[in-house]
């Protein structure tokens, strides 16, 4: 499988237009973001941008890649807020259904930061359940929140 933080470089350095902004952005540098790229590439073994004069572009390999790794970190992000707002960290329950194929390093960063105490407010409680789709799709339906997530992409 694949690092999420590769993932995530790839995402921004997109969303950047290129290698510079992105690196600004993520506060590293453009040497150590480069590497990070390749190795994406040499893991998913396809090219994920290609050079045009400076500029960088999104080969059709990168724009499927992109679409994807948007719904990831779009997904994470209105996570994040659902719970951070007031209602979701004043000691909501939330349960998390896990498709088995999303990997953990990725789900322990997203409910760490969300477990993250805020402003003296008290953290939800998170029960989170892993399996295929439709099994977590019946677990859910019977969850004692108002609000079931879902988290496969």
């Amino acid at each position: 499988m694949f690092n999420f933080n590769h993932l995530y470089y790839f995402y921004i350095t997109a969303k950047c237009d290129g290698i510079s902004k992105a690196s600004k952005f993520l506060r590293i540098a453009q040497p150590s973001l480069s590497s990070q790229l390749h190795t994406l590439e040499a893991q998913l073994n396809v090219t994920l941008f290609q050079r045009e004069g400076r500029r960088m572009v999104l080969t059709e390999a990168g724009r499927t890649a992109f679409a994807y790794c948007r719904k990831i970190f779009e997904a994470a992000d209105e996570f994040k807020d659902f719970l951070s707002k007031g209602d979701g960290a004043s000691g909501t329950r939330v349960t998390l259904g896990v498709c088995n194929e999303i990997e953990r390093p990725f789900v322990v960063e997203l409910v760490s930061q969300i477990l993250t105490p805020r402003g003296g407010s008290r953290a939800p409680r998170v029960t989170m359940i892993s399996g295929t789709h439709s099994q977590m799709k019946r677990v859910l339906s019977e969850a004692p929140t108002q609000r079931p997530i879902l988290v496969d992409f």
